[in-house]
Formats: structure tokens, sequence, C-alpha cells
């Protein structure tokens, strides 16, 4: 049961540590977002993991009692993938985390380059990774799959 102030932090460092399954509570609106598809943090939980609502979790169930309700989520890790290495770059710009995912999956540094000119048109590759809005995450994302295929 983390502090709710700590949780969107907490969720960017699961991504990088090595377990199975994490059992959270978290406020059942938290939640919502993380399954909606439409936030940064939803992206980003989405490339790295399975999120499930366990069971809910009253605001009556504490003491003290908080604000808000609750929910205990499960979290997974996803096997890594093409998206997840360029997501876990989140200090680089967007080509150059492409690039370097691309050649880890084996292209040649031309190759990389030639898919991210390609990606060049979306006007966001001078743009860090973790400075991305959900809207360009989404785009990124999106031509990773196509990538990918």
């Amino acid at each position: 049961n983390p502090p709710y102030a700590i949780l969107e932090p907490l969720l960017r460092q699961l991504a990088y540590l090595p377990f199975e399954c994490a059992v959270l509570t978290v406020p059942e609106r938290f939640a919502q977002k993380l399954q909606s598809g439409t936030t940064t943090l939803s992206l980003f939980c989405a490339t790295f993991f399975e999120v499930a609502v366990a069971c809910k979790a009253p605001r009556t169930a504490f003491l003290p009692e908080p604000r808000t309700d609750s929910v205990v989520i499960c979290i997974r890790k996803r096997p890594p993938t093409l998206e997840s290495m360029v997501m876990s770059m989140e200090t680089k710009r967007v080509k150059n985390a492409l690039a370097a995912a691309l050649t880890r999956q084996g292209k040649t540094k031309k190759q990389a380059k030639d898919i991210v000119r390609r990606f060049g048109g979306r006007n966001i590759g001078d743009v860090m990774i973790q400075d991305l809005t959900a809207e360009q995450l989404t785009s990124v994302l999106m031509f990773i799959k196509e990538c990918g295929q």
C-alpha cells in the first residue's frame, strides 16, 4: 500500500526492475486512468505491463478513512519489445532512441537510419521520450508497431 503521491514515479521505476507480479493498492480513479490508454502514464504502463484490477477496497476499509475508494491491482511485466526498448530510453530524443533500439534488435546502422528517416515527417523526432504528450506518444508507438511488422 504505497503512498498515493508516489504511484506514478513508482510505476515508472517498476518498468526497470525484475519482477513477475506486483500487487498494489491504488485510488480507483488512478486505476481507471492506468487502463484508459489516453494518458502518457497509461501508454507507458501498457507498453511494460499488464494491469488488472483484482478487487475493490472501499474507503471504509481503512483507518483513518481516506477521501477516495481504492482498488487492488496486479501488475505483470510484459516481455521486452521494440516499443519497450524505445520507451526505456526516456532521456533520449525519439529518433536516437528508435535508432538505438533497432540496432539492438539486429538492424544495421544504415537500416536503422532509413527507418528513422521514414519517421522524420512526424515532427517529433527531436523530442525527448519523457517529454512526449499522449498524442505524440501514441504516434511513436504506432510507428514502432509498423516497423516491427
